[in-house]
């Protein structure tokens, strides 16, 4: 068994995958990869707003994809102080795509 922490609130729902990884976004702005079998984060990448969406999989032509939307407004706002660190921003809505390695 294993736990991870982070300092900032998680609004993203956790996606688990039968490739046995989890997908999670939080108000830090980062979209994780986290390995399900020992909790690394084994990817990771910084989006322009925090992520309050759901990320999804799909695949197209056999290439499988992960999505996840990101935006904000009053939500970036209400805890900035609380977590100064996470340098969240507000704005940038958009939905965010990564393609993963075949």
């Amino acid at each position: 068994m294993w736990s991870w922490e982070t300092r900032v609130s998680n609004y993203s729902p956790l996606l688990a995958t039968a490739g046995g990884l989890l997908f999670n976004g939080g108000l830090d702005r980062y979209l994780r990869a986290i390995d399900a079998d020992n909790g690394q984060v084994i990817w990771q990448s910084r989006l322009p707003s925090q992520t309050v969406g759901g990320t999804i999989t799909y695949a197209v032509n056999g290439r499988q994809y992960v999505a996840i939307s990101a935006g904000g407004g009053a939500l970036a706002g209400l805890q900035m102080g609380m977590t100064k660190e996470a340098d969240m921003t507000s704005g940038s809505n958009a939905v965010y795509v990564f393609a993963l390695p075949q």
